[in-house]
């Protein structure tokens, strides 16, 4: 559950990349569960996510890639480059489907990278004001495990970010770290994870290794309950805030984005005169 205790974590740097997506949405508001169409095109020919997913809303009649489906009333407002989706009230959230289709080949909760932009409407410290998810799989049920989870989440003050699982008879939460978001400020998130370990990135900042993905939910209930976007299962822990720019990729990531451009040289200093020769 989000909320129990983890390992400690330390942080580092990291070489942000960015990509955006296209979403086929109707504009404004929208109430009631709804297919949508949201295409994986990668618009950034310098992204290694093996599926890019943006918010950009426009009209579609293609009934063949309805792989996302909107619950409750979300908005539709300016995000980064186009539109971001707002998730602020009970029942509200995105659905991504991983019972097949392109999705489920870019994501397992077992292993891989995923990537998301983040704008809350709190600062931590007042926080949403009560349990809020980002990412939720499954659904949380008090020790032993009845059915499988897999989260990423805040608690009430937004103080603390959270990363758990469960998977039948038992559950653990992978890593607990300290934040200090702003409101209205928008921050880019990378969850990293294997069995090994787990890390997460924001705005370039390395918090981790936690714990490693060891207990996890079934492929039957990563079919059934898909993948929760701003909200758990239930719908009573809406983010509180705008997401947009989402990422997958099956592979951890976190070698690819640390890595920097660096040079190696062969010098000679020499005296008469003073120079420094580059082999």
């Amino acid at each position: 559950m989000l909320g129990a205790d983890s390992d400690k974590v330390s942080a580092g740097g990291i070489k942000v990349m960015w990509c955006r997506l296209i979403a086929s949405f109707v504009w404004g508001t929208l109430i009631v569960q709804q297919s949508v169409s949201l295409g994986g095109i990668d618009l950034n020919a310098g992204s290694e996510f093996a599926v890019s997913y943006g918010l950009e809303p426009r009209q579609t009649d293609d009934a063949s890639d309805l792989a996302w489906s909107v619950e409750g009333a979300i908005e539709w407002v300016p995000g980064l480059r186009g539109n971001a989706v707002a998730i602020r009230s009970t029942g509200a959230k995105l659905k991504l489907s991983l019972g097949e289709g392109e999705a489920r080949a870019a994501f397992h909760p077992t292993e891989g990278s995923i990537r998301f932009r983040f704008r809350p409407d709190w600062s931590s410290g007042e926080g949403p004001g009560h349990w809020a998810s980002f990412l939720s799989i499954g659904v949380w049920t008090p020790d032993p495990a009845e059915i499988g989870y897999w989260a990423l989440g805040t608690n009430p003050k937004g103080d603390q970010l959270i990363f758990s699982g469960q998977e039948v008879g038992q559950g653990k939460t992978f890593f607990r770290i300290p934040i200090q978001f702003q409101a209205q400020q928008w921050y880019d998130m990378l969850l990293v994870f294997s069995a090994a370990s787990t890390r997460i990135f924001i705005d370039g900042v390395e918090f981790g290794p936690g714990a490693g993905v060891v207990v996890r939910p079934s492929d039957a209930v990563l079919a059934e309950y898909g993948l929760q976007i701003g909200n758990n299962h239930h719908g009573n822990q809406p983010i509180e805030g705008l997401i947009d720019e989402l990422e997958l990729d099956r592979r951890p990531m976190t070698s690819f984005v640390q890595r920097k451009e660096s040079f190696v040289l062969d010098a000679v200093a020499e005296t008469n005169p003073i120079r420094i020769v580059l082999n």
